[in-house]
């Protein structure tokens, strides 16, 4: 059978359990696109890299790749449809998002859970085939002759020096700051800091430690979540 061009995503069937299941179309349309034109792999942009499950786009962009016929009229949802349904992603914590120049870098979270077809139930033989044969980034496959360990060894060294720094997931810098009694919208900020630098600091040094970094600079006490009038916790900053 002739392979299908363009690759493929997932979709969870327990997204009908979600909020988004029963949110407006044009909120469901959008989160799809979404997840469509993110990254399946790292990629170059502008200078800066735009990694596995991102995508830099403008409102418009999004508008008109989700844009309809009407005769010969061509349609769009509006600015502030757009606007309303990446807010719905965002406090629902389904996406984060930073501003660059020229447009937007959006980060699907849980991109990597939900894009890995291991993760689903009820995979076949030929699917798991198709998996293993393709391994993820950063992804150890040891040699398949078991009597050549030495070749195994040597293989595995150069991936363990080659993986020296594993950046952190934004679902990892949330736990990380939650642990630490800080908001998940200031563990979105410290992850796109330094996310969109590639994981450099301010001096352009890679950082190695980024527990470290974020607990330096992100992490202080007047970034606590404060209680507000009514007795709802607040973060403060």
């Amino acid at each position: 059978m002739p392979k299908i061009p363009g690759g493929y995503y997932l979709k969870a069937r327990k997204i009908q359990e979600s909020k988004i299941a029963h949110v407006p179309p044009h909120i469901r349309e959008i989160w799809d696109w979404l997840l469509k034109e993110a990254n399946h792999k790292d990629k170059k942009y502008c200078g800066f890299i735009v990694k596995r499950g991102q995508l830099f786009r403008t409102y418009k962009e999004i508008r008109d790749g989700l844009h309809w016929m009407v005769g010969y009229r061509k349609k769009t949802y509006s600015e502030d449809q757009a606007k309303k349904a990446m807010k719905f992603l965002r406090d629902n914590l389904m996406i984060t998002t930073a501003k660059a120049l020229g447009g937007v870098l959006i980060t699907i979270i849980n991109y990597n859970t939900y894009q890995n077809p291991k993760n689903y139930e009820g995979t076949n033989e030929s699917t798991n085939e198709s998996t293993n044969a393709a391994p993820m980034p950063h992804q150890y496959t040891p040699a398949n002759n078991k009597n050549d360990k030495n070749d195994k060894n040597k293989d595995k060294k150069k991936y363990i020096k080659k993986k020296l720094f594993n950046p952190p997931t934004i679902e990892d810098v949330i736990l990380y700051c939650e642990e630490k009694g800080f908001d998940a919208v200031l563990a979105n900020r410290a992850f796109e800091h330094y996310n969109i630098a590639d994981w450099h600091d301010a001096h352009g040094k890679k950082v190695k430690n980024w527990k470290q970094k974020i607990n330096t600079n992100w992490l202080k006490p007047e970034n606590k979540r404060k209680p507000n009038k009514n007795g709802a916790d607040a973060f403060a900053v």
